[in-house]
């Protein structure tokens, strides 16, 4: 397979993983509803740049696997864990994460805002 047709399968597969990040971004704010808010911080390095770098991945694990394969190839197939890692490499994610974990979701103050069970 030449360089030129390598890259244009690379190229490809990073573009539709930008398209399918960027869908999946707008599905989820969909879900929020009007509470979605939008930080580019968190949009492009925890979903657009993450789907890039999946679909660029696959798009060569694409071209590999006509080519005939080599050793190693299938664990481009762990790609799609780009999208669980990305957002832990947020500045504060790990602090975040460990705090939700202790206060279980609920507020400090006692008060039953954000819980969606009747207190």
């Amino acid at each position: 397979m030449s360089v030129r047709r390598v890259r244009a399968t690379v190229g490809l597969g990073a573009l539709c993983g930008l398209a399918w990040a960027a869908s999946f971004r707008a599905v989820m704010s969909e879900f929020a509803g009007y509470g979605s808010t939008v930080s580019w911080l968190d949009t492009f390095a925890a979903i657009l740049l993450p789907g890039v770098i999946v679909g660029g991945l696959l798009g060569r694990a694409h071209t590999i696997r006509l080519s005939g394969g080599r050793r190693g190839w299938r664990w481009l197939g762990a790609a799609p864990a780009a999208f669980a890692i990305a957002p832990m490499l947020l500045p504060d994610a790990i602090g975040a994460a460990v705090e939700r974990l202790i206060r279980g979701h609920a507020p400090i103050d006692g008060s039953s805002e954000g819980c969606s069970s009747p207190v």
